[in-house]
């Protein structure tokens, strides 16, 4: 339960990050949604894996990063194409703003990603 609190707390500091990053490619500098989407989540990504490894899983397997790492962009390119498409199809089906849309399409991945990063990438 420890872990699962960590990992959401951890998650909603990266997270803005990433609306942050989103927000500014498509607002300011006018970015295509699916790019900006894919690229502040590159971005997130990385901060998310070493705050995981460190913080919320810090008793993985330390010998094991290189693996880690490679499961863990496998995971983040999955991840990254299932919440892509997941918000252009609420982009197509709702009227809502594009933030909302993303807010809502990036918790179900979030919630899915918990379960891969502890059982399949940390093994805790």
């Amino acid at each position: 339960m420890k872990s699962l609190i960590i990992y959401f707390f951890l998650q909603g500091v990266v997270y803005l990050l990433e609306m942050g990053m989103f927000l500014l490619l498509t607002m300011s500098v006018k970015f295509d949604v699916a790019l900006a989407n894919v690229s502040s989540k590159a971005f997130a990504a990385a901060m998310s894996f070493l705050g995981h490894r460190y913080v919320t899983f810090k008793g993985a397997d330390k010998n094991q990063i290189l693996a880690q790492v490679m499961k863990y962009i496998l995971a983040v390119i999955t991840n990254s194409m299932l919440g892509t498409t997941l918000l252009l199809v609420f982009e197509y089906y709702f009227s809502a703003h594009i933030s909302i849309l993303k807010f809502c399409s990036d918790v179900l991945i979030m919630i899915l990603s918990f379960y891969v990063t502890k059982k399949i990438i940390f093994k805790v």
